[in-house]
């Protein structure tokens, strides 16, 4: 394996989102910035993580033993890693958030616990498991940089993706940059496409409302999808060739996106940032 950085798929959304953001975050990595900057998880970054991960254990109890687990100890692995989350990594906390921040803090709780029980109920029953957190490396033989990142769930002939989301996606939300590095992914290896894409890749989404609900979008991935991928890695490795070589490239968010983006609320690196005003 080489010892080239490896560009993960979130790498490339934030630096389409915000590229200040991506400095302060991976400069150090790309050799074009400061020390990185890793903040604690936000709540709704730390809900995702702990419904992921009790789907993991429930999948993974499945591919061991036939059966899923039962679903009050789905929703167990999601509470002890909300915790788990709290005590070894923190959480960022929104000024309003900080003014409760246990009962912040018990909603999230709350929250990846419902969302876990939901999953093991509606999703995981029509689900046969092959692997799941696959992590995978693409070697770049031409480019300064390899990919990487880690299917959540694979089938026979289907990659699917789990996410937490507040709202509802929409019908193309399989359709995406992340789904497109995965049906990659899955074609070079030899032990699943050996050579072809899937047959489909999926989204499976819990949406986070007051009733919460359980979303699953396909799609059948083409060749076609590849080419985006592989325009974005191209614009990438030419924004981090202009860096390393001290041009100023990382602009700010879109001014149309600030009222959302740059907040305290959404922006661990607000204090920080010199294009940040207060909001």
């Amino acid at each position: 394996m080489s010892n080239k950085p490896q560009l993960h798929q979130s790498m490339l959304d934030l630096l389409s989102q915000c590229g200040v953001a991506f400095q302060f975050r991976y400069g150090k990595l790309f050799d074009c910035g400061p020390d990185e900057i890793i903040k604690p998880p936000t709540l709704a970054m730390a809900v995702g993580t702990a419904t992921h991960k009790a789907i993991e254990a429930n999948y993974r109890a499945k591919i061991k033993t036939g059966v899923l687990m039962p679903t009050d100890e789905v929703e167990d692995v999601a509470r002890d890693d909300l915790q788990r989350i709290k005590k070894d990594e923190g959480i960022y906390l929104a000024p309003e958030e900080r003014l409760n921040k246990d009962k912040a803090v018990n909603v999230a709780e709350q929250t990846a616990t419902k969302l876990a029980g939901l999953h093991a109920v509606t999703l995981a029953p029509d689900v046969d498991p092959i692997d799941v957190e696959r992590r995978f490396v693409l070697e770049m033989p031409d480019y300064p940089i390899d990919l990487s990142g880690q299917i959540d769930l694979i089938e026979a002939g289907a990659v699917i993706d789990n996410k937490t989301s507040s709202s509802t996606p929409s019908v193309n939300a399989a359709k995406t940059l992340q789904m497109a590095m995965y049906a990659l992914a899955y074609k070079v290896d030899p032990t699943l496409g050996n050579g072809q894409l899937p047959d489909r890749v999926a989204i499976h989404a819990l949406v986070k409302l007051k009733n919460p609900k359980a979303v699953s979008i396909d799609d059948k991935p083409t060749d076609e999808w590849l080419s985006p991928l592989m325009y974005r890695i191209e614009r990438f490795v030419s924004i981090i060739k202009a860096a390393q070589a001290g041009h100023n490239v990382f602009v700010p968010a879109p001014a149309t996106d600030r009222d959302w983006m740059c907040t305290r609320r959404y922006c661990p690196y607000h204090d920080r940032c010199p294009h940040w005003t207060k909001r």
